[in-house]
């Protein structure tokens, strides 16, 4: 392999680590964001009653959105550990850790 090739392969790896941090970034928001709702849903539950509007208003009350959205963090963290491993290997500097 010659140096422009180690280079490129280089570049690719980490611009792929990039992307699926990213992507690792906005699945984990999203589920933190999920639980912010979910303290609100809590907190108005243990006010009484709530009426019908709380749970329509909120899908990701329904077990398998929820169980997506867990999902979803997973696999990104996964992906993620994957190309950032590779890239460790190979000695790519990373501007984040895992």
């Amino acid at each position: 392999m010659t140096e422009q090739e180690s280079q490129e392969t280089k570049d690719a790896l980490l611009l792929e680590c990039v992307k699926r941090k990213t992507n690792l970034d906005i699945a984990r928001e999203r589920l933190n964001q999920t639980a912010r709702q979910l303290e609100s849903v809590a907190a108005r539950l243990r006010t009484g009653v709530p009426d019908g509007y709380l749970f329509d208003s909120f899908t990701w009350l329904k077990t398998e959105v929820l169980t997506g959205i867990i999902g979803d963090v997973a696999t990104a963290q996964i992906g993620f550990s994957d190309v950032y491993n590779s890239a460790v290997k190979i000695g790519i500097p990373l501007p984040f850790g895992n």
